[in-house]
């Protein structure tokens, strides 16, 4: 063998070190622990969901006394609530439809 295919045969390898240096710190640092661990994307919805109940909990008791104003408060927040969840990531059409249906019903 003459030097030159000893060069090449060392770059090549030495790549594949590098390589693998690099591959194995990708692994490690992407890596989460339990406790950083993102929350699922169910989790997160009914996060969300909960969240309008009280709000919506909260609407009726403030308003509880009168029923023209409460119900008005009631559709401004369902619209509100419907452009929200329009825009989620989380939320499809029919998680809309069936989260304002619901939330109608207070």
């Amino acid at each position: 063998m003459d030097i030159t295919t000893l060069m090449l045969i060392l770059s090549i390898l030495i790549i594949f070190i590098i390589l693998m240096i690099l591959y194995s710190a990708r692994y490690i640092f992407n890596q989460e622990s339990p406790s950083t661990a993102g929350k699922s994307a169910d989790m997160k919805k009914e996060e969300i969901i909960n969240g309008y109940k009280a709000e919506m909990e909260t609407l009726l008791i403030e308003h509880k006394d009168d029923g023209m104003r409460c119900l008005s408060e009631k559709r401004r927040t369902l619209h509100r609530i419907n452009r929200e969840l329009a825009t989620n990531i989380f939320f499809d059409q029919d998680d809309v439809k069936s989260v304002l249906t619901m939330l109608a019903k207070y």
